[in-house]
């Protein structure tokens, strides 16, 4: 009978053991997702404060205009935006400025005397 509760014991102590290395195992895993989340957090921060502009944005522009106004994709043209207002272009902080994303689209006179043509460009505006 002795023998039993010293095994009782020994699985008991053996379980609290396991447990507390579960623990730690998970505390580790959760300050490593923390980490992680906080990562994706800044990733998604860069790639929104760098969406408008990029190569990206640039040819879903070029393929909104041409279905828009019935026009060749590669009659369509989007110059690429300046950085120099861009919070995180150096020096880091508020420049007091930004650009708008402006379109200029000829008429249906224009379009029967030249090619059908959309043309989007950046003016800077100052705050």
């Amino acid at each position: 009978m002795g023998d039993d509760y010293d095994n009782d014991e020994r699985a008991v102590s053996d379980l609290e053991d396991v447990h507390a290395t579960l623990n730690e195992i998970l505390s580790t895993l959760k300050s490593r997702s923390d980490f992680s989340a906080l990562l994706w957090l800044a990733f998604l921060v860069f790639l929104l404060e760098s969406w408008s502009g990029s190569k990206l944005d640039r040819w879903t522009d070029k393929v909104w205009y041409s279905s828009s106004y019935n026009i060749e994709f590669k009659s369509v043209t989007i110059e690429k935006r300046p950085r120099d207002c861009d919070f995180l272009f150096a020096p880091i902080g508020n420049k007091g400025c930004r650009y708008k994303k402006r379109t200029e689209v000829f008429g249906e006179e224009q379009r029967r005397a030249l090619v059908h043509s959309v043309t989007v460009y950046w003016e800077k505006v100052e705050e």
